[in-house]
């Protein structure tokens, strides 16, 4: 099973989460869009399996965000954070399942918590970066 595949199609079913999600590759440059985006990644393996056959992987959330922008491209206020933030906290009502409400996965769980970085080049634009790590 394609866990980071699984994830994209959890986020864009969701009604938590309102923004485009990609499986593994940035559509473009986010600056100077007013855009948001989510792109899922493969992390790698996360504990063993040695002795079942579960599939076990990190999948990489990364949020993309802008600040909001004018008709001609011009920066209205510089909430690029605040925006993010808030998507964020769909997407970790969707990921960081301790019901075991998702159903073709066992588990899925916050690895750590997101990171606020800085997109180098992009001025009015931030990444938030996070980790889950999701079993089938």
């Amino acid at each position: 099973m394609d866990l980071v595949h699984a994830t994209v199609i959890r986020l864009q079913e969701s009604d938590r989460v309102s923004v485009p999600v990609y499986n593994r590759k940035e559509p473009g440059k986010i600056d100077g869009t007013g855009s948001l985006y989510l792109v899922i990644k493969d992390g790698g393996t996360w504990g063993t399996s040695q002795h079942h056959t579960r599939v076990k992987r990190i999948v990489r959330v990364d949020l993309y965000a802008d600040c909001q922008r004018d008709n001609d491209g011009l920066p209205v206020e510089d909430d690029a954070a605040a925006r993010a933030w808030s998507v964020w906290a769909g997407v970790d009502a969707e990921l960081h399942d301790l019901a075991h409400g998702w159903m073709a996965v066992c588990s899925s769980l916050r690895s750590d918590e997101p990171s606020e970085i800085e997109i180098p080049g992009a001025e009015h634009s931030i990444l938030l970066s996070g980790r889950y790590e999701v079993s089938a």
